[in-house]
């Protein structure tokens, strides 16, 4: 007997009681003979408390099973129960199982013990690192998500329906059922009319509820991960989840069996596909099916609900009275029912044998009854007799087959604006403003109309209108679609030259719109552009090519979205868009973010409402203004940008700064911007015309934070200068310099607490201290912390949070001074804490690919904004609570609404710079990885580049293994790679997924060395044994460097935390901890002696020290920056460093002195690495190469100084021609320059 079966068996004993997280946590492990202590060291919980878990869990079975249970016999124990079971678990007759719900039989062997292994992951990486406290408790309260669930507070009619779905769900315990009918019949309103009879406390008898409509059609992974989120409490993610339906499925099974959970999925039709036998799933979409098939075979205690205007073969085959699947078919309302739903809205009144003709015309559809009542109270003055009368005289009229043909008939009596409102409300897919419709329409006649044309579809209740926002039911939504893509389509298909482009509506409409929220835009997508595009390709795709060139150069000089949507649909074709001719034509929403467009000629063009890549390379802070309207993001590229939210345009590039930007934050009446940098300075900076008022200056090291005081007059800042600063807003005077830190302060915020407003600050001495604003007094100094303390936010209500890399983050009641007792678990290195403007919410978020919100009393994790493909480096909360912006350590900016968890807006920053960089060992070839995550490799005979694969993040380490043969790369996406130079093949070595600074391989070549920013310890792995030999642990920095000794003894390693540690690699142990540097300490490198070794330190200085003793042998000082490199020369005379500051310097290791600087980059140097090249048989040349933040590669002369190459890759918009265009702000002007981009009149 495996586990399952075990598991199985336990769930059918137990019932309704089920296992928690914990309890099946222990039992899995105890299954494999694992101690308690093992279990503690893998999970993180207390060895205590497990104890205590599984005392409580042996004495449960024990009772459940009638025998005595203890963790020794428990194997045996359950194959006895097994045995002794009557009948085997089933029986005969019983509607509520089958045997299909111990052996399915679709899944192998191979399929369980993977789904097995991806929970077992699960639970000790995701759910068992929770507090117990905080699980459990969560687990014990009913929760309810309701979605995007129509209000039904004017409900009226199926009594006997509702009746029966209850009957079904609570008294037989069906475990899924269907909803069925026409389009209008009333499924959705039903659907949420029963669920929220069963939420309330006399009746819920459910752990969960969880309502989800399926209009926008979701991909069945996406909406697995959605619904497995909330049924764990947010402890499993994407992230954590494995990437397929199966794995996925098996994490959902295992939630609908531990609680008894109610889960509608509203219009499952959307994932059929249209114009095929019923049932029939979408390319893509087959997932759904499985998800049906084993939520009906596999036992569980929970109901999956979902309506549909077809009926899936999953129901079909097992529908049945005695089956735990079943089935309703909705009917119309009856004559009393469809009278009181229209008298609800109208006034209409009549005979009844009036009213009985007037539902039984309609099939007592519900919407066809709104739609109607709506044109008998316009055109026939209230009177349904005078109705009837004039549709008896139509031919036909009074026959009803389908919702459609009501919709097409009303359709065709709208007027031109009315039907073109329409189109754009199925185009846009969600509520929308009157705004945003008005720039949408391009005739003029249409937007004087507008408004007209709303209360008129209003009254005819073809729209549904909430709070001065427009949408469609689903049902007319899809039909207008339909109708769009067909006509679209037709338009297409038979056009030529003669034909006019401005009465088209491929000019008319934008089939998908660049600046709609990100899945909105990739709904559009998948239910416009690709069913489009699907039709379109029967004539072949070299036909449809050339047909839209044909569009396009008809559209030249015509406004419209023609252009637009012709370069949509060669988008997502794939077509090769180089050297493509758009001049002159009206680029409108075209989604050209993730597009190469070399050489292609926009001179001229229009590009308004058009997306494109953009350049502010890694976003290390964000915040958001506090009217919510503009986003400002700084990062290493030593520029503040101002972007406009609802619409993701860059406003302003904001430059002056001459350093990495560290902090931004908006005056609390948002008129003002302040930003610090590694340049050590802080500007101020006017948000309305992007000017720099006043630049403050003070500081002596780098500012990383920054804070306002609540009215806006006082400034603090941080420093790595031990002090923090306060500054008088109005002049840029420095009133205060706190001094009391006794090392580098990090992080600063600001309240106002019992009417005196407060500055609280975070150092790396590992203390919190309490300052008065006005006066400078240090008011209070928490208790030491356990580590760096990296993140601090204050409440409203005086609670202070703090986090760091332990992976948790406590909370203070400053009104006394104390911490509270709570203390929440997060599973990753905190960089960025927030509270919610209310003060009981929290958001946290860090080296993790999640950001989680958490109820402050609790503890609880309510929501975990997953989606993200990299860590966080910082997340800001809007003053109204809606908004979350964020920003990713791979160049992306995300902005997600809280009331819904979408992300509404996703800003890709493309960037090149150069990270990495390493001679192979035959020294024909030069590897460089950069901050896109592409790995090239530079032929310097060619002087042409390869790009052999890709990281998700910056490759920060590359390495070649001592034969050659081999490349090593390391990167913050968390993995380690090791490619096969020949085959360009690249296998992810089995080590943990925490974020990589620094590789080395010894000199055998057995062994990688790996170093780990999130938790400070470096692996040394095996290659041959394929495992980890040893593990070198410090106690609270992040590894940013390594390297290792010429004879492989010795292994030095720096971070973040200013130390300098040397190991003893045979003894595993650590020799000494070299103490002299006052700053992160960024790179190290042994000399080819190993008899010293070097260190660079953001303190601007590069030290040498004695292996033997550890003592400093010299300081070299002379660059203006942080120091990111240093490498020795092959003979062990010279020293390379390269700074921030964009500056190389040659330093004589005997003397220290400088002996050569070389200038030429434009950014920091971020990488070197030596080459000898062989000009006789008696000269050697020396040669450096370079690589800076500016993207260039560097070939330098190490005897002369002089640069011999410069070398660049090609950027996505490289030679792009955008002279004369327009619709761009110079801010995006300057980023597509930046990105390849030029202006250059056409000859």
């Amino acid at each position: 007997m495996n586990i399952e079966e075990a598991l199985r068996i336990i769930d059918t004993v137990l019932g309704s009681k089920g296992l928690n997280n914990v309890q099946e946590f222990v039992l899995r492990q105890s299954w494999q003979n694992r101690s308690y202590a093992k279990m503690a060291a893998e999970s993180r919980y207390d060895e205590t408390y497990l104890k205590y878990v599984g005392f409580k869990l042996w004495k449960l079975l024990s009772e459940a099973m009638q025998q005595e249970i203890t963790k020794g016999n428990l194997q045996a124990s359950v194959e006895r129960h097994a045995r002794t079971l009557a009948q085997p678990v089933t029986t005969p007759g019983d509607p509520t199982c089958s045997l299909t719900d111990l052996v399915p039989e679709a899944e192998s062997p191979e399929t369980l013990n993977q789904a097995n292994l991806h929970v077992e992951s699960a639970l000790s990486d995701s759910a068992t690192t929770a507090t117990i406290a905080t699980l459990e408790k969560a687990l014990s309260q009913p929760q309810q998500d309701w979605g995007e669930a129509i209000d039904v507070s004017q409900f009226c009619g199926r009594s006997d329906e509702q009746t029966q779905l209850k009957h079904w769900i609570v008294q037989d315990r069906c475990r899924l059922i269907g909803v069925l009918g026409m389009g209008g019949i009333g499924k959705s309103t039903l659907s949420v009319q029963v669920a929220e009879q069963l939420s309330q406390a006399d009746l819920n008898s459910f752990d969960f509820l969880i309502w989800r409509s399926l209009r926008n059609a979701p991909p069945p992974e996406e909406l697995l991960v959605d619904l497995i989120q909330v049924l764990s409490n947010q402890q499993e993610t994407a992230v954590t989840l494995p990437p397929g339906v199966n794995g996925r499925l098996t994490r959902l099974l295992h939630y609908l069996r531990q609680a008894r959970c109610l889960i509608i999925l509203d219009n499952l039709e959307t994932v059929f596909e249209s114009g095929e036998r019923v049932g029939r799933y979408r390319k893509g979409y087959e997932g759904y099916g499985e998800l049906l098939r084993q939520v009906g075979e596999f036992r569980h205690q929970s109901c999956l609900l979902i309506t549909s205007r077809e009926k899936p073969k999953e129901i079909a085959l097992s529908d049945g009275n005695q089956s735990p699947i079943r089935s309703l078919l909705l009917a119309g309302l009856d004559i009393k029912d469809g009278r009181a739903m229209i008298q609800q809205r109208s006034m209409l009144d009549a005979p009844d044998v009036d009213w009985q003709r007037l539902v039984e015309h309609y099939a007592g559809n519900p919407l066809a009854l709104k739609i109607v009542s709506a044109a008998i109270e316009d055109l026939f003055d209230g009177r349904i007799s005078r109705f009837l009368e004039y549709m008896q005289r139509q031919k036909g009229a009074l026959i009803f087959d389908d919702i459609r043909d009501l919709l097409a008939h009303q359709f065709e009596r709208l007027s031109q604006t009315e039907q073109e409102v329409m189109y754009w409300l199925a185009i846009n897919r969600e509520f929308v403003s009157l705004n945003e419709l008005q720039s949408d329409l391009t005739s003029t006649p249409a937007k004087q109309t507008l408004l007209e044309a709303l209360r008129s579809l209003g009254r005819r209740s073809l729209i549904e209108i909430k709070a001065g926002h427009y949408t469609q039911q689903p049902v007319v939504m899809e039909y207008v679609t339909e109708r769009l893509v067909q006509q679209v389509e037709q338009e297409v298909s038979l056009f030529n030259i003669s034909t006019s482009i401005s009465t088209l509506f491929f000019n008319h409409y934008a089939l998908i719109k660049a600046q709609s929220a990100d899945y909105i835009r990739a709904t559009q997508v998948r239910l416009i552009l690709t069913p489009l595009i699907d039709r379109l390709l029967s004539n072949g795709k070299p036909w449809l090519e050339q047909r839209l060139q044909e569009l396009l150069a008809t559209s030249r000089h015509q406004p419209g979205y023609a252009a637009g949507n012709s370069l949509n649909l060669l988008r997502q074709m794939s077509v090769d868009l180089s050297g493509y001719d758009f001049s002159g034509c009206y680029i409108w929403q075209a989604d050209l973010q993730d597009v190469t467009l070399h050489r292609v000629n926009f001179a001229g063009a229009d590009l308004s409402r058009s997306v494109f890549a953009e350049t502010f390379g890694v976003a290390i802070i964000v915040a958001l203004s506090p009217d919510n309207m503009l986003l400002a993001t700084g990062g290493n590229n030593r520029t503040v940008c101002l972007w406009q939210i609802a619409t993701g345009q860059k406003l302003f590039s904001l430059s002056g700064h001459t350093g990495w930007i560290c902090a931004v934050i908006f005056s609390p009446d948002g008129k003002l911007l302040a930003s610090s940098s590694m340049d050590q300075t802080i500007r101020l900076w006017d948000t309305q015309t992007g000017d720099c008022l006043q630049v403050l200056v003070g500081h002596t090291d780098v500012i990383w934070s920054l804070a306002f005081s609540p009215d806006g007059q006082w400034l603090a800042s941080g420093s790595d200068d031990y002090t923090i600063k306060i500054w008088q807003t109005a002049t840029g005077e420095s009133v205060q310099t706190l001094r009391e830190h006794t090392d580098q302060v990090k992080v600063v915020a600001s309240a106002t607490l019992s009417g005196r407003q407060i500055f609280a600050s975070g150092s790396d001495d590992c203390t919190i201290k309490i300052w008065d604003a006005a006066t400078g007094e240090c008011l209070d100094t928490l208790p030491e912390q356990p580590v760096l303390v990296k993140a601090l936010a204050i409440s409203p209500h005086g609670l202070l949070a703090s986090g760091g890399a332990d992976c948790q983050f406590q909370l203070w009641d400053l009104t006394i001074g104390r911490r509270l007792s709570t203390s929440i678990q997060c599973h990753y290195p905190i960089l960025s804490l927030r509270f919610n403007p209310s003060g009981d919410r929290m958001l946290s978020a860090g080296a993790n690919e999640s950001v989680q919100i958490w109820n402050v009393q609790t503890g609880q994790c309510l929501k975990a904004l997953s989606g993200h493909s990299s860590g966080v480096f910082s997340a800001d909360w809007s003053r109204d609570g809606q908004t979350i912006a964020v920003s990713e350590f791979n160049s992306t900016l995300k902005i997600w609404n809280t009331q819904t968890g979408h992300c509404t807006r996703i800003l890709k920053g493309h960037h090149y710079a150069i990270a990495s960089v390493a001679w192979s060992v035959d020294g024909q070839a030069i590897a460089v990885g950069d901050a896109a995550g592409q790995i090239r490799l530079w032929n310097m005979a060619t002087e042409t580049s390869v790009a052999i694969g890709k990281h998700d993040n910056w490759v920060w380490a590359l390495d070649f293994s001592p034969d050659g043969k081999s490349l090593a790369s390391g990167c913050f996406d968390c993995t380690v790679k090791l490619w096969d130079l020949e085959t360009k093949q690249s296998v992810i070595l089995p080590l943990p997924a925490q974020m990589v600074t620094c590789v080395a391989f010894t000199s055998s070549g057995q062994y990688l060395a790996v170093g780990y920013y999130q938790q400070g310890k470096i692996l040394i792995y095996d290659r041959v044994a394929k495992t980890v030999a040893q593990t070198l642990q410090l106690e609270k920095a992040g590894i940013w460097s390594l390297a290792i000794s010429p004879d492989d003894r010795y292994l030095v390693c720096s971070g973040e935390d200013a130390m300098v540690v040397l190991w003893d690699l045979q003894a595993g142990k650590c020799l000494y901890t070299c103490e002299g540097h006052i700053s992160q300490v960024h790179c190290t490198a042994f000399s080819p002696t190993g008899n010293c070794f070097a260190t660079g330190s953001y303190d601007h200085r590069i030290k040498l020290w004695d292996r033997a003793t550890g003592d400093c042998l010299t300081t070299l000082m002379g660059h203006a920056g942080q120091v990111f490199c240093v490498k020795f020369s092959p003979d062990g005379e010279w020293l390379v460093s390269g700074s921030s500051d964009g500056v190389i310097k040659v330093w004589h290791v005997e003397t220290g002195i400088c002996k050569l600087t070389l200038c030429g980059h434009a950014d920091g140097v971020s990488g070197i690495a030596f080459n000898s090249v062989l000009v006789n048989a008696e000269t050697k040349l020396q040669q450096l190469t370079s690589g800076g933040r500016d993207e260039m590669l560097k070939i330098w002369d190490l005897s002369t100084g002089e640069c011999l190459k410069t070398l660049r890759a090609c950027r996505i918009y490289e030679n792009m021609n955008i002279i004369g265009a327009t619709g761009l702000t110079d801010a995006q002007r300057l980023s597509l320059q930046s990105l390849g981009a030029v202006e250059e009149t056409p000859i």
